[in-house]
């Protein structure tokens, strides 16, 4: 009983518990002698009829000042006001005898049963703390691990858009040398093709060409099958083919360049 009012779930008695409690026995055992069932009672009977009415008076406040003396101990009133206070709170109070004693040992009984419940009731409540400890715990843990995991997601979201700018940066770039390279293949290739129309046109005897005579085709001074007979006209025929093999040459050989420079 020391162990539940430890606990909190009994407060200890007053002196006004006591006093209500021991009333309670006085009437209790006056009601069992009237009605006769305890030996004492009846052997109070027997002195009152044997002798006189106040032998038995003497002998009833003989009782009770034994049972005021057996409540008075600390040994037996403490857990009897425990056990009495614990079970009209719980209305736990199942057993009854006009008997003082029977009733000390059952009332006692019921409190037993009473205090097992509640001891019980206690190791239920811990082993609830102890998993609620547990769940907050793992609570805890789960919440570092959901923001850690944030974290990497939120760096390697960083990183993606950093991999992704410095794609576009490095096309852009791409794209403006392919531009500048073919604005300098494109300069180189002009540049290439008036040389060679230099070389060209520096080998040509531009003389050979006051000699060339152009005829009228429609003239009827020609028939189809026939062809002027001239002897300056095979190299007039002569200089324009070497100039345009020349052209074509310079133009085929811009890619050889452009190779040559990559």
């Amino acid at each position: 009983m020391k162990n539940l009012t430890k606990v909190g779930f009994v407060q200890a008695p007053d002196a006004n518990l006591r006093k209500q409690v021991l009333s309670g026995f006085r009437l209790l055992r006056k009601k069992s002698a009237v009605v006769g069932e305890p030996t004492a009672s009846i052997s109070a009977k027997k002195v009152a009829i044997g002798d006189d009415y106040s032998s038995e008076r003497t002998m009833t406040g003989v009782n009770v000042q034994n049972i005021e003396l057996l409540l008075s101990t600390t040994e037996l009133l403490d857990p009897l006001i425990m056990a009495l206070h614990i079970m009209a709170a719980l209305g736990e109070i199942r057993y009854e005898s006009h008997d003082l004693e029977v009733q000390f040992q059952l009332q006692l009984i019921s409190s037993t049963k009473v205090a097992n419940k509640i001891e019980e009731l206690r190791k239920r409540l811990e082993d609830a703390e102890v998993e609620l400890r547990t769940s907050r715990s793992l609570t805890d843990k789960l919440k570092e691990q959901l923001v850690e995991s944030s974290n990497t997601v939120s760096v390697q979201d960083s990183k993606i858009t950093f991999l992704e700018a410095a794609k576009v940066i490095a096309n852009e770039e791409k794209k403006g040398k392919i531009l500048k390279f073919e604005r300098k293949l494109a300069y180189d290739g002009y540049n290439l093709c008036l040389k060679k129309m230099s070389k060209a046109y520096l080998e040509v005897d531009t003389e050979v060409l006051d000699y060339i005579e152009v005829f009228d085709i429609m003239s009827e001074e020609f028939e189809d099958d026939e062809d002027p007979e001239d002897p300056n006209c095979s190299c007039c025929f002569l200089a324009i083919f070497l100039i345009i093999s020349f052209c074509n040459i310079s133009f085929v050989m811009i890619p050889d360049v452009a190779i040559r420079t990559s």
